[in-house]
């Protein structure tokens, strides 16, 4: 699309400036025309009851760095914690929230790294909020 409205912007104009070029008008409008019709029939083939949507291909539960905890520390406790409202099947998703530095980061790769959530699920998306 872009290589045709180059084209069309180079000789959109005729004798030096002076007149629009309406026959190269008319052909860009047709090009137009046929990318919406190529558009329209994609949107068409992918068109479902919930919108339009290709299924991506699924990359599993990625590990990240993080280091090793202690058995009886705080925060093993935490991540048991964070972990019994995973399995809660009636809880859709969870947030984790406090004070800069206590270590929601870190407690969160860990829950990450945990064999059962490659188990329990395909994807995991992180989502960060900073700010108020």
């Amino acid at each position: 699309m872009v290589e045709m409205k180059e084209k069309y912007e180079q000789e959109k104009m005729c004798f030096k400036g002076f007149c629009p070029n309406v026959y190269s008008r008319m052909i860009f409008g047709k090009h137009v025309e046929v990318k919406i019709d190529d558009v329209s029939n994609l949107v068409n083939t992918f068109q479902s009851d919930e919108g339009v949507s290709v299924d991506a291909p699924m990359r599993s539960v990625e590990m990240v760095s993080a280091p090793r905890i202690e058995v009886d520390s705080s925060t093993t406790c935490t991540v048991q914690k964070i972990l019994e409202h995973i399995r809660d099947g009636r809880k859709q998703r969870i947030g984790v929230w406090g004070m800069g530095g206590v270590g929601k980061t870190t407690v969160m790769k860990m829950v990450n790294n945990l064999p059962e959530i490659s188990q329990m699920f395909a994807v995991v998306i992180w989502v960060t909020v900073s700010g108020d």
